[in-house]
């Protein structure tokens, strides 16, 4: 079993060469690709985080607006959020 220091320094290899290091195991290769499987996982799951947490943000402000103009219909020209970055 390999350790995390040298599954990172193996994927940089393979990144950088394009290629598995010489004298690897099966073994070693698949506990390599599935490192590089959950560091991609991780990576991806931060994405996604922070694009719900945008989307809630907007949705949040136009279920709030429903409920305070009940009978109104919504406009698409009504602005609900800033476009000026950092402004809530």
């Amino acid at each position: 079993m390999l350790s995390v220091n040298e599954l990172k320094l193996k994927l940089k290899y393979v990144k950088d060469k394009g290629h598995f290091p010489k004298g690897m195991t099966g073994k070693e290769i698949g506990q390599l690709l599935d490192f590089s499987n959950q560091t991609i996982d991780k990576a991806n799951e931060k994405v996604y985080g922070d694009e719900i947490r945008a989307r809630n943000k907007y949705f949040v402000k136009l279920f709030l607006w429903k409920l305070e103009h009940e009978r109104d219909s919504y406009k698409s020209s009504s602005i609900l959020i800033s476009k000026k970055v950092g402004e809530n």
